[in-house]
């Protein structure tokens, strides 16, 4: 079930495609989604109600940009929605997002930021690589480049998302 949902939008290319599209930043562009937006109506206005409470002159977080530590503790330069000028980012402490309840756009960024310290955003989406990948999930050279999703088993597209 989680995999049609998934998939859903990604039918009618391939898997190749998909892997580029997925990936094109170097981290999982999926994954980046599920932990920033939120799950339902109801947690998108919780947020805004903490907005009001805890956000600068009540506005809701935008983005996260950057991560420092000082001492023990973690803080994160913070674009404010409807703030555009760079001006008016913050730099805030974890339990204060933490407060805000956007605890996902800070493991998106944590995410982001291994990835760039991996060197993984640097590693190409060739054709070889993307196939050997899927190779070790039994899924074939002529799978990968060839086939719409779409057309592709439940058990393909299991092994499609791991």
């Amino acid at each position: 079930q989680h995999t049609a949902w998934h998939l859903e939008k990604y039918l009618t290319i391939t898997p190749m495609v998909y892997m580029q599209i997925r990936f094109k930043n170097g981290w999982d562009e999926e994954l980046q989604h599920r932990l920033i937006e939120p799950l339902n109506e109801e947690e998108a206005e919780k947020r805004r109600m903490l907005a009001r409470e805890h956000g600068k002159y009540k506005c809701e977080v935008e983005t996260l940009l950057s991560r420092v530590i000082r001492g023990k503790t973690c803080f994160y330069e913070v674009k404010w929605k409807g703030l555009d000028d760079m001006k008016q980012n913050t730099t805030e402490p974890l339990s204060k997002l933490r407060a805000m309840g956007i605890e996902g756009q800070v493991k998106a960024l944590d995410e982001r930021l291994a990835a760039q310290a991996a060197g993984v955003d640097q590693r190409p989406l060739s054709q070889r690589e993307i196939v050997r990948h899927f190779e070790s999930f039994g899924l074939s050279e002529d799978l990968v480049c060839q086939r719409q999703i779409g057309s592709f088993s439940q058990g393909q597209r299991s092994k499609l998302v791991l």
